[in-house]
């Protein structure tokens, strides 16, 4: 317990909630994801883990150029899960806070993270380990501690049971394939719009929610006030 450092003021509160509150275990993120890994039942097996793409070197895979047209693109991947049976990938995004991307986000091409991993883990992993793996999609791993908030979460999807048949795993490949299409084609249209000086976000609804708040000149655009 006390070898575990966090490097934070709440070092103490955030090793409780990792190894368990009054040491016990039962109460701990730990313990909640052990039981979460062992009761899975959807076929897939972690297989990598922190997969760096674009000019990164890797444990598991050797550094390479990752383009999308000429746009140099790199990541990390926090997790890649494959069934070996249904020849399917998907990719496992941790998270400690915020929410999923919303089924309109990626349908829009605004959220562009998990569906551009998926792609590059799909492409990466077949080019290394010649094989012809289909994009099943993407989860949410929330660490949140509370439990109805705590586990996986289908990214643009629903969970649903009868989960071992061909259908659905078919239909689950083409909504990845489609997401997958729709990221791509953003990332290009974005690229080209910005190298001409073209970004309208006034167009874009929340903007100040989806956009401003993580950028770094939104006092540029007057979205905030500056000093």
């Amino acid at each position: 317990f006390n070898e575990i450092h966090t490097g934070s003021v709440y070092s103490f509160y955030e090793k409780e909630k990792l190894l368990g509150f009054n040491n016990k275990k039962e109460n701990s993120l730990l313990y909640k994801f052990l039981l979460e890994e062992r009761n899975s039942d959807d076929g897939f097996i972690p297989e990598y883990f922190e997969l760096t793409f674009g000019n990164i070197s890797n444990d598991n895979l050797p550094a390479s150029e990752f383009k999308i047209d000429d746009v140099n693109l790199r990541g990390k991947i926090d997790r890649i899960d494959i069934n070996e049976s249904h020849d399917a990938i998907k990719i496992i995004d941790y998270k400690l806070g915020g929410t999923k991307p919303s089924v309109s986000d990626l349908q829009r091409g605004l959220s562009l993270q998990l569906p551009l991993y998926l792609f590059a883990a799909k492409e990466l992993i077949n080019a290394q380990q010649n094989k012809d793996l289909q994009p099943f999609g993407t989860e949410i791993y929330s660490l949140k501690y509370s439990s109805k908030d705590f586990g996986k979460k289908i990214v643009g999807g629903r969970n649903v049971k009868n989960k071992e048949t061909d259908e659905f795993y078919e239909k689950r490949k083409n909504e990845s394939e489609q997401m997958i299409e729709t990221c791509l084609e953003s990332i290009k249209k974005y690229v080209t719009a910005i190298s001409n000086g073209v970004f309208h976000l006034s167009d874009l609804e929340d903007r100040e929610k989806k956009v401003c708040n993580y950028c770094n000149f939104k006092s540029i655009c007057r979205i905030s006030e500056a000093g």
